[in-house]
């Protein structure tokens, strides 16, 4: 529910002008579509009243946010924002990686504790390939950005980002050497490193001064509403390999403890989860393709 929050709120935090009005309705409606959609989310695999009432409510409420935003004087969701091909492209590209990317630490951190029984603590460590790949791929992507454009470096760390998940979906398994997936964990986190710099690069150098902050924050509220939508989405498909029963072991991370079934049956739903990350993360790859300018190069 904070992620929620955040995400919705994000774009309020620019700084705009001490008498300028906040778009206290369009907050609310994108605060209320985005919970009714993971509400129906969270739900998907139970079926039953929640998915229904969630998915017409976020049917009703998204484009009665596109009427209320374009007609806003300040909006939240500055529709305006998407009227260029690239800033359109950047910007999708941009939620694509948020969403192919926040999950994958909780996600690859309930395999080592559900499939190989290991403590939260070492699980937590096991994970680490993926911050330290961003940690040192942002700053040498700065570096490589005086002789590549932004362009290429964004189309670059999306690709990596997608080895990466690919590699930890065709080794979904509970005996695959640690190795196999540090590399693949390793992979992802420098693809995305190597995307944001790119990313915000070649967004904010194709902007004029004044409009830098409200569309910054406006890529903030869209990574983080792929933040929110990331987490949602990864557990409803991984849970969906097993039965309800079952899903309180997953999350409890003690499912190895019950038999090798369930464990196979899980490692199915991890192929899973990294396959719809990995498509995602292809999505992101053509939108960041689509997002070229006359100017840029392939250099």
């Amino acid at each position: 529910m904070i992620a929620l929050v955040w995400g919705a709120f994000t774009l309020r935090k620019v700084p705009r002008g001490p008498r300028e009005p906040v778009d206290a309705l369009g907050n609310l409606l994108i605060f209320a579509a985005l919970t009714a959609f993971l509400l129906a989310l969270s739900e998907i695999g139970n079926g039953g009243l929640v998915v229904i009432v969630g998915g017409a409510v976020t049917a009703v409420l998204v484009p009665l946010i596109l009427v209320v935003e374009r007609r806003a004087s300040h909006p939240v969701l500055d529709l305006r924002l998407f009227g260029g091909r690239m800033l359109a492209c950047a910007n999708l590209a941009s939620f694509c990686n948020a969403l192919a990317r926040a999950a994958l630490i909780l996600v690859v951190a309930l395999y080592f504790q559900a499939a190989r029984g290991v403590d939260a603590f070492t699980a937590g460590l096991s994970v680490l390939p993926v911050p330290v790949g961003m940690a040192l791929a942002s700053p040498i992507a700065g570096a490589l950005g005086r002789r590549v454009s932004p362009y290429a470096l964004s189309i670059g760390g999306s690709l990596f980002s997608a080895a990466g998940l690919l590699t930890l979906m065709l080794t979904a398994r509970p005996g695959t050497p640690y190795w196999i997936i540090g590399v693949g964990l390793f992979l992802a986190g420098c693809g995305s490193g190597t995307f944001l710099t790119g990313n915000t690069t070649q967004v904010m150098s194709a902007l004029p001064a004044g409009s830098l902050g409200v569309v910054n924050g406006f890529r903030l509220m869209v990574m983080n509403v792929g933040v929110v939508i990331s987490v949602g989405l990864s557990l409803t498909v991984l849970t969906s390999a097993v039965s309800p029963a079952l899903r309180a072991q997953v999350y409890g991370g003690t499912l190895s403890k019950l038999s090798p079934v369930a464990v196979e049956q899980l490692m199915s739903g991890f192929q899973r989860t990294y396959g719809v990350l990995f498509g995602v993360a292809l999505a992101g790859a053509l939108l960041a393709a689509l997002a070229r300018q006359p100017s840029d190069r392939d250099g």
